[in-house]
């Protein structure tokens, strides 16, 4: 699997915008001693919930979500659905110390999955934030009813080989790029709704008394990142979409890694929130590529950030970074593109979802990571 990862990352990353790392399908997880890991103010806690999903037309479906949380527990060894193992533990008892934490919703990219960026995940919650990641149901054009996906949080629904993932793909591309009124359409029914609902079923479990999340979230402080496809989602949501119906105005800041910018490329100024966008120097968008991300930028409301990283492909924002280590907390002190990926994703968040100055001494700095770093303070 990590062969044919690297295979597709030369040559098929014209295809970046959208496809995601393939996720290895080993399905198990366990428990051993604690192993070691670097630094972190919080040991990090993880669970699955099937939240029920109702469409406008009344149709009901299970919403898979991962999520990751402070915890005191001590850590233990922990293996995800797509076979990469880390210090979480699962089902621990969230900690109850500097509660309550802001809430952060992450989106897929094309046809992955909720646990498709655990270095970027683990590290938001092991900084004292709640990160709800739903498995989003992505399906096969024309008819759109039948889902594939690489991977899956949980069990192997959709799962299929990569090239008929891959020839899925293709399609997609090819009939979003040429309908924009189809890939609106699409994007609102499989994605923003979805994302959206997400975080109204995590303020439920807020309110709770019997949930392990009871008066754990901060209400006034929700985020939500989304990488490729996931981040287009996550453009719709926090204004972009000429639905204004579809902009949830729970939400106070956004990361954007590495997505396209069409089909709102001309609603971006319709965002009054902070955004980061982020993508690398070797990944250009799949979907209408001559919209450059930068438009998204320069056409956004301050306080923006605009990050190109250093030797950084499409799947660098996933899990590829982290297939050749043993643990996740590994990946993320070793690999210097996660590391930058991280550590600016975390000082916006925290600058702007715990209104931490100090955070906001971090962003004004750059890195050598930085091919280019340009930023606008309100």
């Amino acid at each position: 699997m990590r062969n044919l990862s690297s295979l597709l990352g030369q040559c098929l990353l014209p295809l970046g915008a959208i496809l995601l790392c393939l996720l290895r399908l080993v399905c198990f997880a366990c428990s051993n001693p604690a192993p070691e890991i670097g630094p972190r103010q919080f040991n990090v806690g993880f669970a699955i919930y099937d939240f029920t999903y109702t469409n406008p037309e009344g149709d009901k479906e299970a919403l898979t979500t991962a999520v990751w949380y402070p915890t005191a527990a001590e850590p233990s060894s922990y293996t995800y659905n797509n076979g990469l193992t880390s210090s979480v533990t699962f089902e621990a008892v969230p900690s109850m110390e500097n509660r309550p934490y802001p809430l952060i919703i992450f989106n897929h990219g094309a046809y992955s999955s909720g646990i498709q960026s655990l270095a970027f995940t683990e590290r938001l919650a092991s900084e004292g934030f709640i990160v709800a990641a739903p498995d989003f149901i992505d399906t096969i054009p024309p008819d759109f009813v039948e889902q594939i996906a690489f991977a899956r949080i949980k069990g192997s629904a959709g799962v299929a080989d990569p090239p008929g993932v891959l020839k899925a793909v293709g399609y997609f591309m090819e009939t979003m790029s040429a309908d924009r009124d189809a890939f609106l359409s699409y994007l609102e029914t499989f994605r923003l709704r979805k994302a959206s609902f997400v975080i109204d079923e995590m303020l439920e479990l807020n309110q709770d008394s019997n949930s392990p999340f009871h008066n754990l979230i901060d209400e006034h402080a929700i985020g939500m990142a989304g990488h490729s496809l996931g981040g287009l989602t996550t453009l719709g949501v926090i204004g972009a979409h000429p639905n204004k119906g579809m902009k949830d105005d729970q939400i106070k800041a956004a990361i954007l890694l590495s997505q396209p910018v069409y089909p709102f490329e001309g609603n971006i100024d319709q965002i009054n929130i902070p955004i980061m966008i982020m993508h690398g120097d070797h990944d250009l968008p799949a979907i209408r590529p001559e919209i450059q991300r930068w438009v998204a930028y320069g056409n956004a409301n301050p306080p923006k950030f605009y990050l190109v990283i250093r030797q950084c492909n499409h799947f660098t924002f996933g899990n590829t970074p982290c297939e050749d280590y043993d643990l996740i907390p590994q990946c993320q002190s070793s690999v210097g593109q996660v590391q930058v990926i991280n550590d600016y994703s975390s000082a916006f968040f925290r600058r702007y979802l715990k209104q931490d100055l100090e955070a906001e001494d971090q962003l004004q700095g750059s890195d050598t990571m930085l091919v280019t770093y340009e930023r606008e303070f309100q």
